[in-house]
């Protein structure tokens, strides 16, 4: 979300992130959002000249995950 400010005004009541998506390869698919904006925003100072929200998501790809013992390093291929 940019800019950081506006963090504590967005609220999601729904949305595709809430959820695992699993997509395949060049799918395309409509991934709605249901949000809405406080009003409060308006009156912080913060903001002034605020013109333009920006909700971004990111999507990583998911790897079938073995359990690991804690504290034992992970040596899956790939891993981060």
């Amino acid at each position: 979300m940019a800019p950081l400010t506006v963090g504590s005004y967005f609220q999601k009541i729904n949305c595709f992130c809430f959820t695992e998506q699993t997509m395949a390869p060049g799918e395309k698919r409509e991934m709605p959002v249901v949000f809405y904006v406080d009003p409060k925003l308006a009156a912080d100072r913060d903001n002034d000249g605020l013109n333009t929200i920006t909700l971004s998501y990111t999507f990583y790809p998911v790897r079938a995950a073995e359990p690991l013992a804690a504290g034992e390093p992970d040596k899956r291929k790939g891993s981060l």
